[in-house]
């Protein structure tokens, strides 16, 4: 602070005081002299430019409720020095808890257990419900409240609700990796894996083994992908951006759901079938016998034009699979084999297409 070592002159030239209480962001009051730190209107000015500023005004203004206000309005957490009074005022803890996490541990234990106070803050926040009282912690529509807001929450609610279906599916919907939280039964429940899934497609690998192995809600989580997909309008093809494509950590939502099934799964004819039909990418996870697929491969051309690399030699030395893969992959002819890349049939088609 600038007025750390001011003289008392400097302390006693108001306007100077009331501009650095603003452009000091409050931390003038840890070094003002008692006279100041009483100052009302200096106050104020600090504790709106840092809440935590009120740690350091005089004990009288921790109980004088604008200036408290004030502060809270500022940063929550500030309630902390407030007077027991003003933590038992419910407009004051109102106002804190919507700016900080914390702000309910502050609160009188009156306002831990008043129903507006604690839904206000558990649905802001998710760490607010470590700070509810313990009657309202067991209460259902507070649990729910939570985690429909803040998936996380889940982490703090008691251990009872991680077996109930309808808080378990309210925080898979919001965060699909909370699946990995819920006790085996509900991670055995397939419409509320399905539901983790549809929100976080890697969050399948927090299924029970059988849930894994099973081609069927594997086709079905990718159907769900392709609605979500073409819902945002996202394309796979090669045209598409980076950012349009909504990849995760490098890697497309259909390729992360792919990567979380077992490799039986994965390796299913059917199953690779549906997946290169929403990104042609994941072609390279095909196994072997796939690439020598005509209908594979060119379902995933036809989304993404380059994957055609990954398929066999013979496929690609074969006259009518490539005049199928240049109707739909004007640059098919460059993965061209067996002198197929001047084939004037084919170099014909390209120009068509």
């Amino acid at each position: 602070s600038a007025m750390q070592h001011a003289s008392p002159a400097m302390w006693a030239h108001r306007e100077l005081v009331l501009a650095a209480a603003t452009a000091e962001r409050g931390s003038l009051l840890a070094h003002a002299p008692a006279e100041i730190r009483a100052d009302k209107e200096v106050v104020l000015a600090a504790v709106r430019a840092r809440g935590r500023a009120l740690e350091h005004a005089a004990e009288s203004l921790k109980a004088d409720r604008a200036v408290v206000f004030e502060a809270v309005k500022q940063y929550g957490g500030s309630l902390a020095y407030a007077c027991a009074s003003l933590r038992s005022d419910r407009a004051v803890v109102l106002a804190a808890v919507q700016r900080y996490s914390d702000a309910l541990r502050y609160a009188s234990e009156d306002l831990q257990r008043d129903m507006e106070v604690v839904l206000t803050a558990v649905r802001r926040h998710s760490r607010a419900l470590l700070h509810v009282h313990s009657d309202l912690r067991q209460d259902r529509n507070v649990v729910l409240a939570a985690v429909r807001e803040h998936a996380w929450a889940l982490e703090h609610v008691p251990r009872h609700f991680l077996t109930d279906p309808e808080v378990a599916r309210a925080a898979v919907e919001r965060a699909g990796a909370t699946l990995r939280l819920l006790p085996e039964k509900l991670r055995a429940d397939r419409e509320i894996v399905l539901a983790a899934v549809g929100q976080d497609p890697g969050s399948l690998r927090y299924a029970v083994e059988p849930l894994r192995h099973d081609k069927h809600l594997l086709l079905e989580a990718l159907k769900q992908q392709a609605q979500n997909d073409a819902s945002c309008g996202i394309r796979t093809d090669v045209g598409a951006s980076t950012a349009a494509r909504a990849r995760v950590g490098g890697r497309s939502p259909t390729e992360v759901l792919l990567l979380a099934a077992s490799e039986g799964a994965r390796e299913d004819r059917e199953v690779i079938l549906k997946a290169v039909q929403v990104d042609g990418k994941v072609l390279q996870h095909a196994p072997q016998e796939l690439l020598k697929d005509q209908e594979v491969v060119l379902m995933a051309v036809a989304q993404h034009g380059a994957s055609l690399a990954l398929a066999s030699r013979e496929l690609r030395a074969d006259k009518a699979f490539m005049l199928a893969a240049v109707e739909r992959f004007g640059g098919a002819l460059s993965y061209a084999e067996g002198g197929l890349e001047n084939d004037p049939d084919l170099r014909r088609a390209r120009r068509l297409f």
